[in-house]
């Protein structure tokens, strides 16, 4: 079965630029989605890369700092494990 709604993907840079408005790094975005570091860098680097549209809605509703405290308590809360790579948990900003 076909998608019933298509949406224009954000682009690498428009990706970028959000993430940056909410002040956000690829790790700090993905720990607090669960998606892999390196999806979210081949949807910054790769022009045909299809960003999900959720990606487009929830960068908008964190830019309000109340979402953004909300969605880190909900990431918190599921977290099973955390890899260490060396920085120390919610040192990294999130």
């Amino acid at each position: 079965m076909s998608a019933r709604y298509r949406h224009k993907p954000m682009t690498g840079r428009e990706l970028s630029q959000a993430l940056n408005r909410v002040q956000l790094s690829v790790r700090q975005f993905s720990r607090l989605t669960g998606s892999q570091p390196r999806t979210i860098e081949k949807w910054l680097d790769d022009p045909t890369a299809q960003t999900p549209h959720w990606v487009r809605v929830l960068l908008a509703l964190l830019a309000q700092p109340a979402n953004m405290e909300v969605a880190r308590h909900i990431s918190d809360a599921a977290l099973i494990e955390e890899e260490d790579r060396g920085d120390t948990p919610h040192t990294v900003g999130i």
